[in-house]
């Protein structure tokens, strides 16, 4: 365990990764010019296109309409019927994926708050996304080693919010209880949820300052990352 610890009730923090810690618009935006840049394709607004279709399949995805081998496809069909433009959609995610394995750029906060917390607690980090890009994001980031396990949804076969990926995550960590586990992510329908369903407790990072019309509560609330010495 962990020594000099503000609230001892919690000793592991898991901490989603895109939005939370990691600037997911930035590098989506970035890998996904320039992969339209290797394939030829010329379009100013090409990534708004592609991001409204591919927020919408993650949206379907937190919701359980979708899994992630038909999101990863159908991003790229929808998009490519969208603009008019033909190419393989197997091909053109792996040539995202080695742009995407390029990034990482940190959300304002990221590395002090888990350089301080790591000293005091276990840090896990829970993802949904491709697993070669999310491991490479996070190590270009410097923050890989601040961090004892990281579980990606990809890898486990199973997703946030679903019960499934958490007791896997409390099995590989040999964990037999959730009382001392604090979840920390921007995503009510992901992170919050899927906390909520696995009885752990949930901190919301909502760095937008968007209104809550769910019925999805989370136990705090935070707007920066900072504020997390508040509550640990």
């Amino acid at each position: 365990m962990k020594q000099n610890i503000k609230n001892s009730k919690y000793e592991y923090i898991f901490f989603d990764l895109d939005d939370t810690l990691l600037d997911f618009q930035n590098d989506c935006k970035k890998a996904f010019k320039m992969s339209c840049d290797e394939i030829g394709l010329k379009l100013k607004n090409a990534y708004e296109i592609y991001n409204k279709i591919n927020m919408q399949l993650w949206d379907d995805f937190a919701d359980k309409k979708i899994e992630l081998a038909k999101l990863l496809k159908l991003r790229f069909e929808l998009f490519f019927k969208k603009v008019n433009f033909n190419f393989d959609n197997e091909k053109f995610q792996q040539i995202l994926t080695k742009y995407m394995s390029t990034c990482g750029k940190r959300i304002q906060g990221a590395k002090s708050i888990v350089k301080y917390l790591h000293k005091k607690y276990t840090l896990i980090a829970i993802t949904n996304g491709v697993s070669k890009e999310q491991k490479c994001r996070l190590k270009n980031a410097n923050l890989d080693k601040f961090f004892n396990k990281v579980f990606i949804s990809q890898d486990i076969g199973t997703e946030k919010p679903n019960p499934e990926f958490f007791k896997y995550c409390l099995r590989s960590l040999k964990l037999k209880n959730t009382n001392n586990i604090l979840i920390v992510g921007d995503s009510l329908k992901s992170d919050i949820k899927g906390g909520i369903l696995a009885n752990i407790e949930t901190c919301w990072f909502n760095r937008l300052g968007i209104d809550n019309n769910t019925n999805i509560t989370p136990n705090y609330v935070i707007k920066k990352l900072k504020e997390l010495k508040n509550i640990l």
